[in-house]
């Protein structure tokens, strides 16, 4: 594969050696080139962060290299796993789970038409102000997803200009291309997204 003027050999091929005869040395030289692309990663534990009082879905670290990107005027991509404000409904009084009547997965609530979704089976229903079960109103929600995370984003970093990148702002290929070309032209600082 070429790409920049480089040719580039995939993992695959080097490990196969399809259509190209590589001794040991020169794939041992072809991979060490590939682990200074590998970001370096850094793993927080949330647990120890909540703990000492913060109730934000990024940690402190997370919070200060996005706003150095930021300052030092690059985008930064931000990868969630799901779509939606919550992951879950829950009565705090009885324990009730909001479950999909077909599926029986837990439904997502859905901030900006307030219903809850199946994500398997696109069965939706409107939020309710009562427990469905024991008809108490102490409704929890829980988890993140896009919608909340955009909502958060733009709280904690008002001057930040973040596009969320999901199933529900990405509504046909013309969509996906023009929020692509927007984020590459540098009209947002932040991309928040699922996998699609």
């Amino acid at each position: 594969i070429y790409a920049d003027n480089k040719l580039i050999v995939t993992f695959q091929n080097l490990k196969v050696g399809k259509g190209i005869k590589l001794s040991r040395s020169l794939v041992t030289k072809v991979m060490s080139l590939f682990v200074d692309l590998i970001p370096e990663v850094e793993m927080v534990d949330m647990r120890q962060e909540i703990s000492e009082g913060s109730n934000a879905f990024l940690s402190e670290s997370l919070k200060k290299h996005l706003l150095g990107t930021i300052k030092k005027k690059q985008q930064a991509i931000l990868f969630l796993n799901r779509r939606g404000a919550h992951t879950s409904v829950i009565c705090q009084k009885c324990g009730y789970v909001l479950k999909c009547p077909s599926c029986g997965i837990s439904m997502t609530y859905h901030s900006a038409n307030n219903r809850c979704i199946c994500h398997f089976c696109s069965y939706s229903i409107k939020m309710f102000d009562a427990c469905p079960e024991c008809k108490d109103k102490h409704i929890r929600m829980n988890g993140y997803g896009t919608q909340l995370v955009e909502k958060q984003l733009k709280e904690m970093f008002p001057d930040i200009r973040v596009l969320r990148m999901d199933m529900d702002t990405v509504t046909n290929y013309l969509s996906y291309q023009t929020m692509m070309d927007d984020f590459a032209e540098g009209k947002y600082d932040i991309l928040l997204g699922t996998q699609m």
